[in-house]
């Protein structure tokens, strides 16, 4: 078939309205094929010796989208030992899958063992078993810890869901059906609405991006100039399909994730405008009434950007969070206690001049007093982060010598254990076959082998020492130059005003 061929018959099976219920294809469907929506039965009819091979078969139905159960047939047979072999190699691979990557070199030997040089069934299962056991886990890779902290001592990790909590971030619309920031869009019900963030608020609402990008939110095999309706969370695309809930594209909505060349226009232009000098509306600063606490006059709530970077030059802590500092008779108070700006919420913005003169007014008198607390919450933040450099240093060091002792060991079983114990068996049985008085050019011929198994004994036992000394030397660097520079802070940590609301008392949202 040529390429139009192949793809009418694609088009056709994942059709569920045409009555074409079978494919047949050759290895050549094993990559590039998405049928997981129409599919769910797999037959093989061969069977390739390395089980990856397999697995890349069955990831064109058992694959993200698929909605039901998925079976997989291959022959078997008690008959042919070749199919039993076959068998067990599949079911082992099954069991093993998250390893299967690292031990596919097992296989092969195996498979050739059986396949070619006829090996017994049995001595050729028990071995594979065996080294696939040692060899479970391999494929693991643990990340590099990486330390973010709180200004309260509390680990921040990598947690998105309070990073999105401590920016007031979420899919909640801005607008019912149209929104001014997005003149050109059709703006749907809540899950299909612009995003709201408090740490990029502004007086004046502007659009992110001009009217020639609208190309950037058509269809993409929709009329020329139709525009899709926009979402901000994957709630549009999940469907429930019998008992699960299934993510299903669709023609007419896009997924306004990080990487849509959209959202990357509107985070540059917000970036851009958020620093004065650039002549653009966008204003760092908010007023709102409500939300102030009994016995306070108002309160002022700093974003801080937080910025600390190790002696790698690696941004190890990178955080955004809104400090509350009540002012109580013209006075700035002691910081509230830490909530996310998720929880500030309630406040509604004002444009009376009134308003806007008071809190300007308060501002200004305390500004100094703001940066001299912005300065000792970053010092205070470079005592706890070192704090926590020292003790996840001490956790690395450990972390690393239990990971050589470990990769010391496996070394050991795999290059002695496996190779050289194999060879020195080789060499011990040719030995006794020469000493049973076989004819002088048979005893020639074998004394040739042995040799040979003993030259390479030694070129393997050389190899095991090098592999021994290659992982002594990493460790050295490890220990002594990469982990004490990835935990020791060069400078002290950054904080940066962000933004600044002044809440004053009145009625809330």
């Amino acid at each position: 078939m040529d390429e139009t061929e192949r793809d009418l018959v694609k088009q056709t099976f994942n059709d569920a309205s045409t009555p074409v219920r079978i494919l047949l294809a050759t290895d050549a469907a094993a990559e590039g094929l998405n049928l997981q929506q129409t599919a769910r039965y797999l037959l093989h009819f061969d069977c390739p010796w390395n089980p990856s091979k397999l697995e890349q078969r069955n990831g064109r139905i058992d694959r993200h989208g698929q909605a039901r159960d998925v079976t997989i047939h291959h022959f078997v047979s008690d008959e042919d030992q070749d199919l039993r072999f076959l068998d067990h190699v599949l079911r082992k691979a099954d069991e093993i899958r998250e390893d299967l990557g690292s031990v596919n070199e097992l296989f092969d030997e195996a498979a050739h063992r059986r396949l070619v040089d006829g090996e017994s069934l049995f001595s050729v299962k028990a071995d594979l078993d065996a080294r696939v056991e040692k060899a479970r886990g391999r494929s693991a890779i643990e990340a590099d810890a990486t330390v973010e902290t709180t200004s309260d001592g509390t680990s921040a990790g990598r947690d998105l869901e309070a990073l999105v909590a401590e920016i007031d971030l979420d899919p909640s619309p801005c607008a019912t059906r149209s929104s001014p920031r997005w003149p050109y869009t059709r703006a749907g019900p809540s899950s299909t609405a612009p995003t709201r963030s408090r740490a990029a608020s502004s007086s004046t609402p502007t659009s992110p991006a001009g009217r020639d990008d609208r190309r950037l939110l058509r269809r993409p095999k929709g009329p020329r100039g139709l525009v899709a309706r926009l979402a901000f969370t994957a709630d549009p695309f999940l469907k429930k399909i019998g008992e699960r809930t299934v993510f299903c594209p669709r023609p007419d909505v896009l997924l306004m994730h990080l990487s849509h060349p959209m959202l990357q226009k509107a985070l540059s232009s917000l970036t851009r405008r958020r620093f004065p000098g650039t002549g653009d509306t966008v204003s760092r600063w908010t007023v709102r009434l409500g939300g102030v606490p009994a016995g306070v006059d108002a309160l002022i709530l700093l974003s801080v950007e937080e910025l600390a970077v190790n002696d790698l030059r690696e941004a190890f802590h990178h955080w955004v969070r809104t400090i509350a500092f009540p002012i109580v008779r013209g006075a700035l108070g002691v910081p509230l206690p830490h909530n996310p700006a998720i929880q500030l919420r309630g406040a509604r913005t004002t444009h009376d001049a009134a308003h806007l003169e008071r809190a300007r007014s308060l501002y200004e008198d305390l500004e100094p007093e703001l940066g001299r607390a912005l300065g000792e919450h970053a010092r205070t933040l470079t005592t706890r982060l070192r704090q926590a450099l020292e003790q996840s240093h001490t956790q690395a060091r450990a972390q690393e010598d239990e990971r050589y002792k470990s990769r010391l060991g496996e070394v050991s079983k795999l290059i002695v254990e496996n190779t050289l114990a194999k060879l020195e068996r080789e060499i011990e049985r040719l030995q006794r076959e020469r000493q049973q008085g076989l004819l002088f050019e048979d005893g020639a011929r074998l004394d040739d082998l042995i040799g040979d198994k003993q030259s390479e004994v030694t070129r393997r036992r050389s190899h095991y020492e090098e592999v021994r000394n290659q992982l002594d030397r990493e460790r050295k660097r490890i220990l002594e130059h990469l982990l004490p520079k990835r935990h020791k802070m060069p400078g002290d940590a950054q904080a940066f005003p962000v933004g600044v609301e002044i809440r004053l008392p009145g009625v809330p949202a």
